[in-house]
């Protein structure tokens, strides 16, 4: 309950939020996240929904995205189990890589996601 407090104070009288959630591993690179592309996907999408960025836990902040800042919502999620799926549950999709988040997602009926 606290962990939605949290969510709808952050987004209060914003739009519907579309998540990405940010796949970045120093042991096997092919299949991190091309962020550059999500990028230019969130661009298409801000006219009409919220956008939300959420780290990776094991290396947010490496040399190829330093100079992306991250909400500071997603960097919550990102840290914290209960915002992060609060988060998962309100937004109208989450779009996620295939690692330890996409748990969070599959096995809820509450959450919209596409697995890329």
């Amino acid at each position: 309950k606290h962990s939605e407090n949290i969510i709808n104070r952050l987004t209060l009288g914003k739009k519907k939020i579309v998540t990405f959630t940010i796949r970045n591993s120093k042991f096997d690179k092919s299949r991190n996240t091309n962020l550059k592309d999500f990028i230019k996907f969130s661009k298409e999408l801000e006219k009409e929904y919220e956008i939300v960025f959420i780290p990776d836990t094991d290396q947010p902040f490496d040399d190829e995205i330093e100079n992306f800042e991250y909400s500071q919502l997603g960097t919550m999620a990102s840290y914290n189990p209960a915002i992060r799926l609060a988060l998962y549950q309100k937004s109208h999709l989450n779009i996620l890589s295939d690692n330890g988040p996409l748990l969070l997602a599959c096995y809820s009926k509450n959450i919209k996601y596409i697995m890329i």
